[in-house]
């Protein structure tokens, strides 16, 4: 072999070495910083719901006693209206953000000519 050939042999090698040196630290590095950051979350957005102790009202109840609502960002206060068109009135004089209801108590407030829509 001629030496300009081992050099440059032994040059590869050198930048190969050098260049897997780099990557590990860059993953290394990297992987530091993912653990050390503390995640900020803003804070929790506080929402009141009326609803019925019904049936249809049953999945919003389960995802309080699951703590989805605090999970996602959102302090929930939950308030029975029986029967549902109170949570409906509720909703409309401010008591409440949201309210569950039926259709009797939608066509109600509109037969009222309230400014109400269902979502």
């Amino acid at each position: 072999m001629k030496p300009a050939s081992i050099k440059h042999k032994a040059t590869k090698r050198f930048v190969a070495a050098i260049a897997f040196i780099f990557a590990v630290l860059a993953v290394v590095s990297g992987g530091w910083v993912f653990q050390n950051l503390q995640p900020t979350y803003p804070a929790p957005e506080s929402i009141t719901i009326g609803i019925p102790p019904l049936e249809s009202s049953a999945l919003i109840y389960i995802a309080e006693d699951q703590q989805f609502f605090a999970e996602n960002g959102l302090n929930v206060t939950i308030r029975d209206y029986e029967p549902a068109i109170a949570g409906v009135d509720g909703m409309l004089n401010g008591a409440v953000d949201l309210a569950g209801a039926s259709e009797y108590a939608v066509v109600v407030n509109a037969f009222k000519k309230e400014n109400i829509s269902i979502k």
